[in-house]
């Protein structure tokens, strides 16, 4: 799935406070992307998120989050991966501050992001490891 589609799908998710649908599009799509992702994803944020500080955080949560995916595809540099899925949950901590989201909906969607965090850094840990050694 192209970046373009999957950041359309997660925000019009976010409009209609369907998180279900977001822990699905960050959990198991396979993205592609034929050009600069952030670019692409702040041109159909700032579409539709409201709020320079806002879009600006959004951005860099769904940014960081495609290219941590893109990485964990590929299974390569894990521990560019971790980077990227670090960065992403910094941001959407700051979307999340910023924007008014009133209720739990989102409680599932930041239990996603800490359980995915929590996994990759196993990994990422074994790999800083290896590269030590090395």
């Amino acid at each position: 799935m192209d970046v373009s589609i999957w950041i359309n799908k997660i925000l019009e998710s976010f409009q209609s406070c369907d998180i279900n649908i977001v822990v699905k599009l960050l959990s198991s799509a396979k993205i592609s992307s034929k050009g600069d992702i952030y670019l692409i994803v702040g041109k159909q944020v700032r579409e539709v998120v409201e709020g320079e500080s806002g879009q600006q955080a959004f951005i860099e949560f769904a940014s960081n989050y495609a290219m941590y995916m893109l990485h964990k595809q590929e299974r390569t540099l894990i521990l560019k991966a971790f980077s990227n899925l670090n960065q992403s949950i910094k941001a959407y901590s700051k979307f999340y501050q910023c924007q008014v989201l009133s209720g739990s909906w989102s409680v599932p969607l930041i239990d996603h992001l800490c359980k995915t965090l929590k996994e990759l850094s196993y990994l990422a840990e074994s790999e800083y490891k290896k590269s030590k050694e090395e």
